[in-house]
């Protein structure tokens, strides 16, 4: 099956812009293009834009993905290193997943607090209590 830019963009969930932006950016190397010059894709083209899509919103930068893409593109030769960058790139997200479980738990707390029906009394003793800090400082 191929499917057009606009065809492709919409089953990816992107803008055509980014279709182009990442072709001519070197990131889609297997793409075809026709008679009149307007790129082809294949369902093969799909497998691949899924990972760059994967990678681009697990925060790898473009210039890594980029790198992946030529490997890919390079052959099973190349198969340790990109095994490589994408335990290293795991454990980045790992890590970001980590921070973000630690802060959503300090978020809660907040919703709690504020969830309470003394929320507002509370608040303004804190707020009382800071505002009398302060003056002793």
């Amino acid at each position: 099956m191929t499917y057009k830019t606009h065809e492709f963009a919409q089953m990816m969930g992107v803008s055509t812009y980014t279709i182009r932006y990442y072709d001519k950016e070197g990131m889609l190397p297997f793409v075809i293009r026709d008679a009149n010059g307007y790129r082809v894709f294949t369902d093969a083209d799909v497998n691949i834009f899924k990972t760059i899509l994967c990678l681009k919103q697990t925060g790898m930068p473009l210039k890594h993905i980029k790198h992946y893409i030529h490997l890919v593109e390079v052959g099973p030769e190349t198969v340790e290193e990109r095994l490589q960058m994408l335990e290293d790139h795991k454990q980045m997200v790992l890590e970001k997943q980590r921070l973000v479980t630690e802060n959503l738990k300090g978020v809660q707390e907040k919703i709690d607090k504020y969830s309470d029906p003394d929320a507002k009394e509370v608040i303004r003793q804190e707020l009382n209590y800071v505002k009398a800090e302060k003056q002793n400082v």
